[in-house]
């Protein structure tokens, strides 16, 4: 399946993104978000009382209809700020993204696709860059433990 027939069928991601203070990473981490192939989705930013200027950052995507901001009235904690998100989206799929990670373009286009195909859930690789030494670590894991 294409994706431009995924979208004509309606399947739109719910992107939770919890945010405290990160004002280094959030123009990548946002960016990645808007570089995917796979456009029918909504982002809810959950602001956990950031004190430096991640705000005035975001704002400036915030025109995008599909981004929503919740600023949270008292610092609560990285999961809970995910589940707030989770309370409130209400789309066909969720992904969960850090404020400091990046999405390759085609991320939600290819796990749309599978999950398309009834799999109950997708979970992808990663690679980790350190950023001391510029280098690209790939983590490949074979077996899921829950």
């Amino acid at each position: 399946m294409t994706i431009s027939s995924l979208m004509i069928k309606g399947i739109c991601v719910g992107i939770i993104l919890p945010v405290y203070n990160a004002e280094s990473t959030i123009n990548r981490c946002l960016d990645s978000i808007f570089a995917q192939s796979y456009s029918n989705w909504k982002l809810y930013i959950i602001n956990d009382c950031s004190t430096d200027h991640v705000v005035e950052l975001i704002n400036k995507y915030t025109d995008d209809p599909r981004i929503v901001l919740i600023n949270l009235s008292e610092n609560k904690g990285v999961s809970y700020a995910r589940n707030y998100g989770l309370n409130i989206a209400d789309e066909d799929y969720i992904s969960f993204i850090d404020s400091d990670d990046e999405w390759l373009p085609t991320k939600l286009s290819k796990q749309i696709r599978l999950l398309d195909q009834n799999t109950k859930i997708v979970l992808s690789n990663y690679f980790f860059i350190k950023s001391k030494k510029n280098k690209i670590i790939s983590y490949y894991k074979d077996v899921l433990s829950i």
